[in-house]
């Protein structure tokens, strides 16, 4: 079973994603409304929680952003 230290070295919140990626929070917010980053809500029975994106996933996203120009 994980630990909390390895949960929180493989998921990032919305505002380390969108330091990586260098893009807007709301930006990250928008992907994550699209379907085009997958996330998790960190209190899921909350409407307003916040979101936790996987390391892989935010990986996966700057990969395809820096082979798009």
């Amino acid at each position: 079973m994980p630990t909390t230290t390895t949960i929180k070295r493989n998921f990032l919140t919305v505002r380390q994603a969108a330091q990586r990626l260098k893009v807007a929070e709301r930006t990250i917010l928008r992907w994550i409304e699209r379907g085009e980053i997958q996330a998790e809500r960190i209190e899921p029975d909350r409407d307003r929680s916040d979101y936790i994106i996987a390391l892989a996933e935010v990986e996966r996203l700057r990969l395809e952003k820096k082979r798009d120009p």
